[in-house]
């Protein structure tokens, strides 16, 4: 799964004068936004999802999701599968300059989404 956001300028202002290029790669999506320029006023974030196609039988028809899927054997790692899910999905290359990679969901975080799901069939 890939969740991407764009970071859009403040009104009147260029995003090559308003970015701040840093040295170092966040690690995490919470160092991502510690950075000053993602904070200054105007600047809004805008999250890209998908909806699914309806398709009758599929427990997933018509669902809003994040572009990603099924990891194929041929895919090195989850990195990997989420940036060739989104390119056959809707048509990014997150491997293209401008897409930063800031991190990913840990086991921990998938469990317990896995654990939600389970008690919501009780």
């Amino acid at each position: 799964m890939a969740i991407c956001i764009r970071l859009v300028p403040a009104a009147g202002s260029s995003s090559d004068k308003e970015v701040e290029h840093e040295d170092e790669v966040p690690e995490t999506v919470d160092d991502f936004f510690r950075q000053d320029w993602t904070r200054r006023e105007g600047v809004r974030a805008e999250v890209l999802y998908i909806r699914r196609s309806r398709s009758k039988g599929d427990r997933w028809s018509s669902q809003v999701a994040f572009p990603g899927g099924k990891k194929d054997v041929e895919d090195e790692d989850g990195l990997y599968t989420a940036k060739r899910e989104t390119w056959e999905e809707i048509g990014i290359d997150l491997a293209d300059e401008g897409w930063l990679n800031v991190g990913r969901l840990g086991t921990s975080a998938r469990r317990d989404n896995a654990a939600a799901r389970i008690r919501s069939r009780r």
